[in-house]
């Protein structure tokens, strides 16, 4: 029987060697001083070897915990080299399930629903803020901790309202996942809604609602000094009612029943 002492003293030779534990576990030593943990095993009549993994990231009470779980698949008949290569690909797909995988066919299936201006809010707002910090990660690896740590850099920068927009489009693309198959076990963006920052009280703005005062208000704009495309722009919002963004990106093909070559007609 080996020990974790008798292991960490092995040093390589003139030739390969190995020393034997029990169970069929050995350690095999290379010339190169590399030591591998390996298993040899009988399964249908044949011999085989099996490497379980390498020394010192497997330790030795790792390396006997990894016979045992080889010696059960054998009790049920299964090829635990075979089990080694299906639960590789297993991880291996895994690993490309990631955060942005999801979050992106998540938002290509509801695109259709939204106007673009909001489809573009949604899909900016997550490769801004979440793409960067948890987009990588497989779907599963994914945390409380980790996702309100990403949350928790919007909010410090003084948005907690996108945080909180964030928050609520991580739900829905952790449900997506699960939904379709994932190896997620829970929604962590569930849970984290009580850790986060509290919304300010919203303020009260005052409306003009005498047109002695709305006249007042629209000679004061024109005399504040703006450029001719900011009063103008003001007076639209008036008329409008429409918010600053929405004008501040407004294209010309919207504004319909104005005759362009006319730009004086009333």
């Amino acid at each position: 029987m080996l020990t974790d002492t008798v292991v960490q003293q092995l040093r390589a030779e003139e030739k390969d060697y190995k020393r034997g534990d029990s169970g069929g576990l050995y350690i095999f030593v290379a010339t190169s001083g590399r030591k591998t943990w390996r298993l040899k095993y009988r399964h249908a009549g044949k011999e085989k070897r099996l490497v379980l993994g390498t020394y010192p990231e497997m330790k030795l009470k790792a390396a006997r915990a990894r016979r045992d779980e080889v010696k059960m698949h054998l009790r049920e008949g299964k090829d635990p080299m075979l089990e080694a290569k299906r639960q590789r690909i297993v991880n291996e797909s895994l690993a490309t399930e990631t955060f942005e995988k999801f979050a992106r066919a998540w938002f290509e299936a509801q695109k259709p629903r939204w106007k673009p201006v909001h489809a573009n809010d949604v899909i900016t707002s997550l490769e801004n803020d979440l793409f960067p910090a948890i987009g990588r990660y497989p779907i599963h690896q994914i945390d409380e901790p980790l996702l309100l740590a990403a949350l928790k850099e919007v909010e410090d920068r003084g948005a907690k309202e996108t945080a909180r927009r964030l928050r609520q489009r991580a739900e829905r693309i952790f449900k997506y996942a699960r939904a379709h198959g994932s190896a997620a076990k829970s929604n962590p963006a569930i849970d984290v809604r009580e850790a986060m920052a509290p919304l300010p009280k919203k303020r009260r703005w005052p409306a003009i609602t005498e047109i002695g005062k709305l006249r007042t208000l629209v000679r004061d704009v024109d005399r504040a000094g703006a450029s001719p495309v900011t009063r103008l722009a003001s007076r639209f919002l008036g008329l409008t009612a429409q918010r600053p963004g929405m004008v501040r990106g407004l294209p010309w093909s919207e504004i319909e029943g104005v005759d362009w070559s006319k730009p004086d007609a009333p």
